[in-house]
């Protein structure tokens, strides 16, 4: 009884977010099949509903310098390693600036799609749109919370959501990290 009503409060919790996300993006006039709601929860139903071996969760924002640096590795090493690598590609905009995330995306010529903003109901928006990164951040990585974050931010996980690696990679270490890991 006590599981089944935690269930249904979690499940009224993530569509509530949801619900506030579209509309924030209604009102941009944006597609919302191209941009999702993230949170930790939808992170690991990803990864348990997924056959890949391997997990990029890349968070990022708009103004970061490497955030075009993060894109373009995320698009070489999807095209190399196909099915056996997925990307999660997580925004820490707020979603009042998810046109101009759209616009970030498509000047890089991003297209994988879905792309995800970090749930702002779950992990409070604030003046500086990293505080929702780091908060998310901290939620699906605990050896991630000693580490300082800044922007791009990279995780990787196992197919059993278990982290293997976490931080700033070069395209070097992220070749040799994807090489030992993937067969």
């Amino acid at each position: 009884m006590k599981t089944t009503l935690i269930l249904l409060l979690l499940a009224n919790t993530i569509c509530y977010a949801q619900e506030n996300f579209y509309s924030q993006l209604k009102e941009q006039h944006i597609d919302t099949s191209q941009i999702r709601v993230i949170n930790k929860t939808i992170i690991h139903q990803i990864i348990k509903s997924g056959q890949s071996e391997v997990y990029w969760v890349g968070i990022f924002v708009n103004n970061g310098e490497d955030s075009p640096f993060l894109l373009d590795n995320m698009t070489y090493f999807t095209n190399e390693y196909k099915n056996k690598l997925s990307v999660i590609l997580c925004s820490s905009e707020k979603y009042t600036r998810a046109s101009a995330m759209l616009d970030l995306l498509n000047k890089n010529a991003f297209k994988l799609f879905p792309v995800y903003m970090i749930d702002a109901d779950r992990y409070i928006e604030k003046k500086d749109n990293r505080y929702k990164g780091l908060k998310f951040r901290n939620d699906i990585c605990d050896e991630c919370r000693h580490i300082i974050i800044g922007n791009p931010y990279s995780i990787f996980f196992d197919k059993n959501g278990e982290v293997i690696k976490a931080g700033y990679m070069s395209k070097n270490d992220i070749w040799r990290l994807l090489n030992t890991i993937i067969k």
